[in-house]
């Protein structure tokens, strides 16, 4: 839900949650359309995901502040360091105008993802860790960064906002490579099923959270 819709709601005005359940719901309607997409092109039945997330899915609307940056910030240092998504997509609204310093790994290099580079009102969505397990690693998580806009610059004084949605599936959920049928041993070995709520459990270990 928003972050856990009851704490939400007691620690903000009820504007801001209404507006923010309104946008999480279009979110959810969003990710379904994705997922039906996902599965044509996976090779499995449109509703594929729905077993999944159709009731109480791990979903997070999570509203970040990047405020303005101090004197002392060293220029090699960013807002975000280098990182993959741990669970299913990230959707991600990018505003028309957001110089958001958000780089992509690709080919082997970190590609800037500029605000030409994309039509006012687009989304930008990451595949995470777990949505790459479950096509047996065909679709790859996105490695993705977020650089601090140039010390002296306006932009570092202004505050920025960003409001992703992180999607995951039933944290009972037992998630099977779609191709796990037709996988070798070594492949099998790798993407062996295991339970959502093991998967993150063993992400976040790896980040000491």
């Amino acid at each position: 839900g928003i972050a856990g819709k009851g704490n939400f709601k007691l620690l903000h005005n009820q504007d801001l949650y209404k507006a923010g359940l309104r946008y999480y719901n279009e979110l959810v309607r969003l990710m379904e359309r994705i997922h039906r997409l996902s599965a044509r092109a996976l090779g499995v039945k449109e509703d594929f995901f729905e077993t999944f997330y159709g009731s109480d899915p791990d979903t997070s609307l999570r509203m970040a502040h990047y405020p303005p940056l101090p004197g002392t910030i060293e220029d090699q240092q960013m807002r975000y360091g280098p990182h993959t998504d741990y669970t299913g997509f990230t959707f991600l609204y990018l505003p028309e105008n957001d110089p958001n310093g958000l780089q992509i790994f690709v080919d082997g290099k970190w590609t800037d993802l500029g605000i030409d580079d994309y039509p006012p009102g687009s989304f930008i969505v990451n595949i995470g860790d777990l949505m790459s397990r479950w096509t047996g690693g065909k679709w790859k998580s996105t490695l993705h960064r977020v650089l601090n806009p140039p010390r002296d610059s306006k932009l570092a004084k202004m505050h920025r906002f960003s409001i992703p949605f992180f999607t995951g599936p039933r944290s009972s959920s037992l998630v099977v490579p779609v191709n796990y049928e037709t996988m070798d041993e070594e492949s099998r070995q790798k993407f062996k099923p295991i339970l959502a709520s093991d998967h993150l459990k063993f992400k976040l270990g790896l980040s000491n959270l």
